[in-house]
């Protein structure tokens, strides 16, 4: 059959297939820019290959101009895109562990939460459609770490002014790179940072310190976007100018959102569960964690209220509170724009914000949190009395196993589940071996026979002009 479930990379010619959903839209776009600087010598302002024409930096999910593009131009599109997503993810993985230890103290909880980030049903289940954007998430706890090191700094003026430079440098990335989705959806947590970072130089060293530390971290963090502005500029004006289409209104409750992180989804959403409230595909509601990490974050609210008797809390009490934070905003957000509890019911009346749909993907901040709160509780339990001390080690390993393994199980089959068809089979049904000499207009495709596999790049690579292609950017011209 042409449509292949398999694990893509065994497939034996990974550059050679098309893959499904968003897999195909951004391949195109890779594809598109790897053409023009090797086949003409230049990086589009305006691309002519899709939609019939469209902006380059104006569109929030083009690399045009933009650091990750380097990937499309020295890998073939489907490389590209895995190269990319991969490089992130071990970012986002080290820098969560890294951070973890740093506030826990404790390697193997820190491992955990790594882990459970980085594995979750959320990046899995986007993974798996194709939805390339959602690597750059990883970018946040990368900036997390910078701004945790520039503000030691204030505390520790020997360790230098490099983390400063590292604010700046990574708010760029973000920035550029990380439009829309990682900004829209991620930088809260950033933001929840900032202020318990603040609240805790506050408390260790008053308020002159910690304005001065936090004062800096922004304009560090500013310079950044400032450097970025040649991206984010454009985006915004043609968002005002012309806005993204209603994005309609949506509304869950919190057992639902409950329901995402507790059950599993062990096939690629060839059947899709519903329930009731369900706006959109089962994929932007897939955000396992399991049962173990509420339990955990449980525990750690009780031993937290408990702070000031209990020494190992207290210790971790930063941690635990930034955690708890991003549950509860993650939660209050997720709700959707038609809930009247919901920050997201205001968005409708400021610029740009009012385009933000698909609002379970704010459980990333729940997630995340969860993630915090977990390895918060395994530090925890390795951390008390010694009177079981030579069973406690073992005991955290055993938790965290329990935790990991359904997380990992179903983040291996929504990445070993990915469809596609090989080139061969759209050669015999286009008929078209060679490059096009010179580019054509491809009006409509013809139908395969496989659901949800679109034929952008395939075309591209043949030299053809696609102009029914799908663009969240809103294109007037058309």
């Amino acid at each position: 059959m042409a449509d292949s479930q398999v694990l893509w990379l065994a497939h034996g010619h990974l550059s050679h297939l098309t893959l499904f959903r968003d897999w195909d839209y951004f391949a195109s776009h890779a594809a598109s820019l790897h053409h023009y600087l090797w086949d003409h010598g230049t990086v589009p302002r305006w691309n002519f290959h899709l939609c019939a024409g469209e902006p380059e930096l104006a569109n929030p999910q083009s690399w045009a101009f933009t650091w990750p593009s380097l990937f499309t131009y020295v890998f073939t599109p489907n490389w590209a895109l895995l190269t990319l997503w991969i490089a992130l993810s071990v970012a986002g993985l080290a820098t969560t562990f890294v951070l973890l230890r740093r506030w826990l103290g404790d390697p193997v909880a820190a491992f955990a939460g790594a882990v459970l980030y980085v594995c979750n049903g959320f990046f899995a289940s986007h993974f798996n459609q194709g939805h390339v954007t959602f690597a750059f998430f990883h970018l946040i706890p990368v900036l997390v770490w910078a701004a945790e090191r520039a503000t030691d700094y204030e505390l520790d003026p020997a360790s230098g002014r490099k983390p400063f430079i590292a604010v700046v440098l990574v708010s760029a990335l973000l920035f550029t790179g990380g439009l829309p989705h990682a900004v829209l959806y991620f930088y809260p947590a950033f933001l929840i940072y900032a202020l318990c970072r603040f609240h805790s130089v506050l408390g260790a060293r008053g308020w002159a310190q910690a304005c001065r530390s936090h004062v800096r971290l922004l304009a560090a963090h500013l310079c950044g976007a400032a450097v970025a502005s040649y991206k984010l500029l454009p985006v915004a004006l043609w968002e005002l100018r012309w806005p993204r289409f209603h994005p309609g209104t949506e509304r869950v409750s919190v057992l639902d959102l409950l329901q995402s992180t507790i059950s599993i989804w062990p096939d690629y959403f060839s059947t899709v569960r519903s329930f009731p409230r369900q706006y959109w595909g089962g994929w932007e509601y897939n955000a396992f964690v399991g049962w173990l990490p509420w339990f955990s974050a449980l525990l750690c609210l009780g031993l937290a209220l408990k702070a000031p008797r209990s020494h190992d809390a207290s210790r971790r009490f930063p941690a635990i509170a930034y955690g708890c934070l991003l549950v509860l905003f993650g939660l209050l957000l997720a709700l959707g724009n038609k809930h009247p509890l919901s920050p997201s019911s205001l968005f409708r009346y400021l610029p740009a914000l009012r385009g933000i749909r698909v609002f379970p993907r704010y459980q990333i901040l729940t997630i995340f949190g969860l993630c915090i709160l977990f390895s918060s509780s395994l530090s925890l339990l390795a951390g008390r009395g010694a009177s079981w001390s030579c069973n406690r080690r073992a005991l955290q390993i055993a938790l965290m196993l329990i935790g990991l393994l359904p997380v990992t199980y179903q983040a291996t089959l929504l990445v070993w589940n990915i469809r596609g068809v090989p080139d061969s089979y759209l050669d015999r049904l286009y008929q078209m071996k060679d490059r096009a000499a010179v580019p054509e207009i491809v009006i409509a495709y013809r139908a395969v026979g496989v659901a949800n596999i679109t034929h952008q790049r395939y075309l591209v690579d043949k030299g053809y002009w696609v102009l029914n292609c799908y663009e969240p950017l809103s294109l007037p011209y058309l």
